[in-house]
């Protein structure tokens, strides 16, 4: 069974880059929690055991559609299997 947590909101920029300089930094701590990785989500915050190394995917699309006007995105994904 898999429980997926989701929020979509609409940030600044500068909101964006505290994000995930605050994801930096909690994957870059070697804290007492054991390792544990907190992630926000929406109001809830989740906690994840990422081993020492972790795959990353990274997927840039840039749209220029005829009648939709221009739309780019890009997609990171991290993967790994938890830490035991």
């Amino acid at each position: 069974m898999a429980d997926r947590t989701t929020a979509n909101e609409t940030l600044t920029r500068d909101e964006l880059a505290a994000y995930f300089e605050h994801l930096g930094e909690e994957f870059r701590e070697d804290d007492l929690e054991g390792g544990d990785v907190r992630v926000a989500v929406g109001n809830k915050t989740v906690a994840l055991n990422p081993p020492e190394a972790v795959d990353l995917s990274v997927d840039v699309v840039e749209r220029s559609p005829m009648f939709r006007g221009t739309r780019e995105t890009i997609q990171l994904e991290v993967t790994w299997k938890p830490q035991s």
